[in-house]
């Protein structure tokens, strides 16, 4: 199936909670909907993701703040679709940045942006959970019945590390 062309006007904002790129190539699994009994499953889709085989992130559709269908909906008043095209919904909570305790957060607040940014990079620098070199990365999505699969990807982290 061919990639296509996503683009959006500068008059026609995405929808709430949702974000976009003018221009998105299609580079993985896709995800096919036959008929409306699928459109029933997609918030029962359980997105996983392995750092090294460290389960990092496991969440279902559902639990996502704009779900599937409610994006295909908001998305489709302003921007045509096609098959192909590359939906891009965010991702679950597990990640590596986490935000500042409440009190720092509220002590930083009283600093200069700058001084507060460089800061804040500072302490997320010093986290083992960010990824590194020879990292093996694993997403997996589908209903737990697997009547919905899009596969499993594996990616290695190459690049240079501080």
């Amino acid at each position: 199936m061919p990639a296509s062309r996503c683009s959006a006007s500068a008059s026609s904002p995405p929808p709430e909670g949702a974000r976009y790129h003018h221009e998105i190539r299609v580079r993985s699994p896709w995800l096919t909907l036959v008929d409306a009994a699928d459109l029933a499953r997609l918030g029962s889709l359980r997105l996983t993701l392995r750092v090294n085989g460290q389960v990092r992130q496991d969440s279902t559709a559902a639990d996502m703040i704009v779900g599937p269908a409610r994006t295909l909906t908001l998305l489709s008043r302003f921007q045509p679709m096609a098959p192909g095209d590359l939906l891009l919904t965010g991702t679950p909570g597990g990640t590596a940045l986490k935000a500042p305790a409440k009190m720092a957060g509220k002590l930083a607040a009283l600093l200069p942006p700058a001084t507060r940014w460089k800061l804040f990079f500072q302490s997320q620098a010093a986290s083992p959970r960010y990824l590194h070199d020879g990292d093996v990365i694993t997403a997996t999505i589908a209903t737990p019945d697997g009547h919905l699969d899009l596969g499993t990807q594996h990616n290695t982290v190459t690049g240079k590390t501080p």
